[in-house]
């Protein structure tokens, strides 16, 4: 990489620098959201977003703030598949529908695709399409404290 962004870092810049290195190189081209190792979710989320997030909130506020995210996607995957398990495609597309606010919300962009995959399985009443989607957002969201902390972002440490 030859792009010199020179300090105090303007985000734009930097945002276009990164998208024009990763628009070029392979290695950092999002292939897959599902695959077997923490490289494979490199496109869940937008670090600029989050760079941004962890700037306004600091380190602490944001570490929590993901926390609770985390804490509550998993809940409402729980729910889904409940609701899938009883056949309430509705209900289980509200909970999709829930998920993918906050992500998007939280700069989440590859899990934020996931929930909408899964929205639409569950409008469509397409069973094994919503187990899929909800096995991609669960292997996801097991990957993302690992990718986070690449970023310097960390969750707060949980006390037994």
């Amino acid at each position: 990489m030859n792009d010199y962004v020179a300090k105090p870092i303007d985000r734009t810049k930097l945002a276009e620098v990164v998208a024009r290195w990763s628009q070029n190189n392979d290695d950092l081209a999002v292939t897959s959201i599902g695959g077997e190792s923490d490289d494979d979710v490199v496109g869940l989320f937008n670090p600029v977003l989050l760079g941004d997030l962890k700037e306004t909130l600091g380190p602490e506020a944001m570490g929590e703030l993901l926390q609770t995210y985390l804490d509550d996607s998993a809940e409402r995957l729980g729910n889904a598949e409940a609701d899938l398990a009883a056949s309430s495609f509705k209900a289980t597309a509200s909970e999709a529908h829930s998920l993918k606010g906050a992500s998007a919300n939280l700069g989440f962009d590859g899990l934020a695709m996931i929930a909408v995959q899964l929205e639409a399985a569950a409008k469509a009443a397409d069973a094994v399409g919503c187990k899929s989607e909800i096995g991609a957002y669960r292997k996801a969201l097991v990957h993302l404290p690992k990718q986070l902390s690449k970023l310097g972002i960390s969750l707060p440490k949980v006390v037994s």
